[in-house]
Order: C-alpha cells, then sequence, then structure tokens
C-alpha cells in the first residue's frame, strides 16, 4: 500500500487537533532523547551539533512565541495599547543600538510610533522619568559591568571582578579598532580606573 493509500479514521476531521498536538510532544520526546546520547558522546563534534541543534530550535520556538504576541498587539489600536514602563523604553532604545535600526524599524518591530522612538531618544537625558536604567550607575565600575552584561548576556551577575574586568577588556577590544585597543585598557579595569586621581 502506498502512502498517500492509507486510510484517514472516519471521525478524523474532529481528533485532527489532538493528533497534531501529540505528534508535537512525541516529536520533543524523540529529539530530547537524541539529545541526551549527544551530549554525553566522547566525541567534541556531536556534543557541539547537539548545542548548535538546540540554539537553533530554541530560537525558532522564541520566533514563535513572538509572532503569537505581537499577533494578539498588533489588533488593538495603537492608543489602546499598554504603555513600556521607563525601564521597557531604555531596553528598546539599547535594543535599537544594538540592531542599528533607525526609529521607524525600531516602531515596526515593536509595534510603536516612530514619533514616539524619536521622543524617547530626545528625552533620554532629561530628569524628567520618561526613561530610566533598572539600577543606579554612580560610578564607572557599576557602569563598566551593566555594559558589559547587556553586550554579553550569557555574563553572569555573580562573575568575580577579575572576570568582569576580562570581559569588558573582550568587549571593547571588539567595538574599538586594534589601534585604540591599548588606550582603552584602563576604562576596562574598574579597580585601576578607581585608584587613579583625577585632577
Amino acid at each position: 500500500m502506498k502512502f498517500f493509500d492509507v486510510p484517514m479514521p472516519e471521525n478524523w476531521p474532529r481528533i485532527v487537533r489532538s493528533a497534531m498536538l501529540h505528534v508535537c510532544s512525541l516529536a520533543q520526546f524523540s529529539i530530547t532523547c537524541s539529545r541526551s546520547w549527544c551530549a554525553n558522546s566522547p566525541v567534541s563534534r556531536a556534543r557541539l551539533a547537539v548545542k548548535l541543534d538546540q540554539a537553533r530550535n530554541e530560537a525558532a520556538l522564541l520566533a514563535e512565541e513572538n509572532d503569537l504576541l505581537r499577533a494578539r498587539l498588533i489588533r488593538l489600536n495603537p492608543h489602546a495599547r499598554p504603555h513600556y514602563t521607563p525601564i521597557e523604553r531604555m531596553r528598546i532604545l539599547e535594543l535599537r543600538a544594538a540592531r542599528a535600526w533607525n526609529a521607524l524599524q525600531t516602531a515596526q518591530r515593536l509595534l510603536l510610533e516612530p514619533d514616539t522612538v524619536s521622543s524617547w531618544l530626545n528625552r533620554i537625558e532629561d530628569s524628567s522619568g520618561l526613561v530610566r536604567i533598572q539600577e543606579p550607575l554612580n560610578k564607572l565600575p557599576a557602569f563598566v559591568r551593566y555594559a558589559v552584561q547587556r553586550l554579553n548576556p550569557d555574563f553572569a551577575i555573580g562573575q568575580n571582578v577579575a572576570d568582569s574586568r576580562r570581559e569588558g577588556r573582550r568587549c571593547i577590544s571588539i567595538l574599538q579598532g586594534p589601534s585604540q585597543r591599548k588606550r582603552c585598557a584602563t576604562l576596562a579595569n574598574p579597580l585601576r580606573f578607581e585608584k587613579r586621581k583625577i585632577f
């Protein structure tokens, strides 16, 4: 019997949705078993392959989740949508800078108006509280640590100062050219900067 000739159950239109859920669950179970074997494999190539597969699968699931959230919000009138908090507005502007988006691109991706994004950017330095960072950054070490964590989300909050300095040097070396790395080394070392006397 050919594949296309396999008969379907009589009540198939009624149970097709339930069948799809079972397919998704069984596929997830099968993938988890396969990944567990690769994750414990003595072959490093197999371990790296399963990590890459996990990352790609997670990205696809997050994209689906994002589409569902956007579909719900996009049906609302722009004036009836919930407002972003000051901290969320700062995160949006940080994402805009990291993605190199303009105001129109930012508005399209986050369901905003371009004038709204421009207004946040123009008022980022005033004291109105429209845009605010989550934690006070009154000293350079705190600022460097916050910047490193935003540029590299995998950097754990509990890591020590030495790790923070090393990660800061790495991020700055990526952002700056080779000729400026030596000059920026002091900025990447918060403790060294604290000990300097500035007149």
